[in-house]
């Protein structure tokens, strides 16, 4: 599959978001079935987030996006590095547009990693996964 587009990442392109690669197309799809986005464009997304979320909620919600698209990326055999790297990534964002975060970076993972465990975190990466599972099935058996 090195030379085509995951089936995940294509899902969110047709979207209106311009996933780069299996990780990002993983947490960005949560976000937009979160808000029940039609499109997945990164910005208009974001403000759906801020109109659901009381803003000090943001960060939870981040830190659940990172707990997703580790168990998608685990489901699907795509190594997307560790939690810790993309949950200090999620607090650089956060300080970039003036976000709320945990300044606690250890504490933040711990909390992004409990949440990996929740059924519901765990049935969000369900989902995602659902959304591409006839294209995986096909390609697993093409030759």
């Amino acid at each position: 599959m090195s030379d085509t587009i995951h089936p995940l990442v294509a899902y969110g392109r047709a979207r209106g978001n311009g996933s780069l690669n299996v990780r990002d197309a993983a947490h960005e799809a949560f976000h937009a079935l979160s808000v029940n986005a039609k499109n997945w464009d990164r910005e208009k997304v974001h403000a759906k987030l801020c109109r659901k979320f009381k803003r000090a909620a943001l960060w939870l919600h981040e830190l659940e996006a990172r707990a997703v698209e580790q168990l998608v990326c685990q489901r699907l055999g795509y190594d997307c590095g560790p939690l810790d790297k993309w949950v200090g990534w999620s607090a650089m964002e956060a300080i970039k547009f003036r976000l709320p975060y945990d300044s606690d970076h250890k504490r933040s993972v711990e909390m992004a990693e409990k949440m990996m465990t929740r059924p519901a975190t765990k049935a969000w990466s369900d989902r995602i996964v659902a959304l591409v599972s006839d294209q995986l099935t096909e390609e697993a058996v093409s030759p």
